[in-house]
């Protein structure tokens, strides 16, 4: 069996630097399952933000299971 999981996020550019961005206050979550979620956040910080460049960033991860086995 195969299973992907994708996860986005939103980096910030801050000169040479690059940062995640976290989406909720007091805490540092970053990650995004839903897609359109993370767009609209995106959207909401280059708007609010005209000064900073901002990216979308997809990561995924396969799992591969082999069959089980037995004696």
């Amino acid at each position: 069996m195969k299973f992907s999981t994708s996860l986005y996020y939103i980096e910030v550019k801050e000169g040479n630097s690059i940062k995640r961005v976290p989406h909720t206050k007091g805490k540092k979550y970053t990650d995004f399952i839903n897609r359109q979620d993370a767009v609209k956040f995106l959207n909401s910080l280059v708007e609010n933000n005209p000064r900073n460049q901002f990216r979308l960033c997809k990561s995924t991860t396969t799992e591969t299971a082999d069959k089980w086995q037995k004696k």
